[in-house]
């Protein structure tokens, strides 16, 4: 087995359920980089640590800052969990606005 082959088989019935019912789903965009970049200098900003807070804004100046900002904050201790709560509860809010505006365009 190939990976994709075995993607493919564990996701099989969702691409099923998705051919026959096509009109019942939206497809929704996957946020773009610069919004991702922003999400990350929003968290950064937030940082009480001036350390830690230096040190992802000077990660986020480099040439790879998603890389660069993924290093510092994978070695930041509790922080790197506060990140990924601040990231979920950003892309939850994302999706919810993409879906006020879908509802408030079918009006």
């Amino acid at each position: 087995y190939h990976l994709m082959d075995i993607e493919t088989e564990y996701w099989s019935k969702e691409f099923k359920e998705l051919e026959n019912n096509s009109t019942d789903y939206i497809e929704i965009e996957r946020w773009t980089s610069s919004e991702a970049f922003q999400v990350m200098s929003d968290f950064a900003d937030l940082i009480p640590d001036y350390r830690l807070k230096s040190r992802l804004f000077y990660a986020l100046s480099k040439k790879k800052p998603f890389a660069e900002f993924k290093f510092v904050i994978d070695h930041s201790g509790h922080y790197r969990q506060e990140w990924f709560k601040f990231r979920d509860k950003w892309q939850q809010e994302f999706v919810a606005e993409l879906l006020e505006d879908l509802n408030a365009s079918d009006e």
